[in-house]
């Protein structure tokens, strides 16, 4: 969930990572690692990592 509220002083966040969440279970087999790292290029901009995680909670 994104919330931004400019009124009250909190500022829309730039790089929601929904988009990431969503691909992070599929790239890490592609790509033969766990740790992965994404950017919005966008003109605000903003970087993220994340990381895959078996059904047990292991990387």
């Amino acid at each position: 969930m994104s919330l931004f509220a400019p009124a009250d002083g909190i500022p829309e966040d730039p790089v929601t990572g929904g988009a990431h969440t969503a691909l992070t279970p599929y790239w890490p087999a592609r790509l033969g690692r766990a740790d992965l790292s994404g950017r919005a290029v966008t003109v605000v901009g903003g970087s993220l990592l994340s990381k895959a995680h078996d059904a047990a909670g292991a990387s």
